[in-house]
């Protein structure tokens, strides 16, 4: 094990793989979706949007919809597009500590989706309400964040114990998130967007509105970073058992 000195050079290893990869124009346009959603709204609607329509937008697209897809094709393509090519066998063959090759796919992948989606939500935010109700729009971003971290520590995991991590995914996003979890509450402390809604709403505070559900802010915190930290150790447990003949 090199430790943290082989942090960098895998970081930026891993920026040139993911970002540098055409699928990142496509993840920019989904992940900027919102802002064109609220472009349309602002320029149809006479009266102009208010601080509600802001609260739905959020919390039925970017937090149902974008994020999570955003985090699944980043966090599954961070690592699985090279155990696809076979191109992992470079890193795995060298003497670097597993956990630093996941921690580095996870930290550009999380940070990669932070940035688009955090961008997309603050600008969203200003679009419909401007400077009006500031906590929800930093509530927005604060959210964004929790979830998008939860979301890609998870998926990067997905990707190294299966190579259908993206089905997989997929699978949980749209039947576990968008289906169980939104019609039986008892569901919904195992899913990673009503603990983002619930670090969202604990930043807005008063201007949470109906943001407020089921899940207390602290209580979502707590568990999103749970969540991030078992998977972070499931992938690290599965990569360091990981053979070279795998990725063959």
């Amino acid at each position: 094990m090199l430790g943290l000195s082989v942090l960098g050079p895998l970081v930026d290893v891993t920026i040139r793989g993911l970002l540098g990869r055409r699928r990142i124009l496509l993840v920019g346009l989904l992940a900027m979706s919102p802002v064109g959603v609220a472009l349309v709204l602002v320029l149809g609607g006479g009266s102009g949007a208010s601080a509600e329509d802001l609260r739905q937008l959020y919390d039925s697209l970017v937090m149902t919809t974008v994020v999570p897809l955003v985090a699944l094709i980043l966090g599954t393509t961070a690592i699985g597009a090279e155990i696809d090519d076979g191109t992992v066998i470079h890193l795995l063959a060298r003497p670097i500590g597993r956990g630093w090759i996941l921690l580095a796919k996870v930290l550009v992948a999380a940070a990669s989706g932070v940035l688009l989606c955090g961008t997309s939500a603050l600008l969203t935010g200003l679009l419909l309400v401007g400077l009006d109700v500031p906590r929800l729009v930093l509530g927005m971003l604060g959210g964004t964040s929790v979830a998008m971290i939860a979301y890609t520590a998870v998926f990067v995991t997905l990707s190294v114990w299966s190579g259908r991590a993206l089905i997989v995914g997929l699978g949980y996003v749209l039947l576990w998130e968008g289906f169980i979890a939104s019609f039986f509450s008892g569901t919904r402390l195992l899913s990673i967007r009503e603990y983002g809604l619930a670090a969202a709403a604990g930043i807005a505070g008063p201007d949470a509105g109906s943001l407020a559900g089921d899940v207390a802010p602290a209580l979502g915190l707590a568990l999103a970073a749970v969540v991030t930290g078992v998977a972070f150790f499931l992938g690290a447990r599965r990569l360091a058992r990981f053979e070279i003949s795998d990725a063959e």
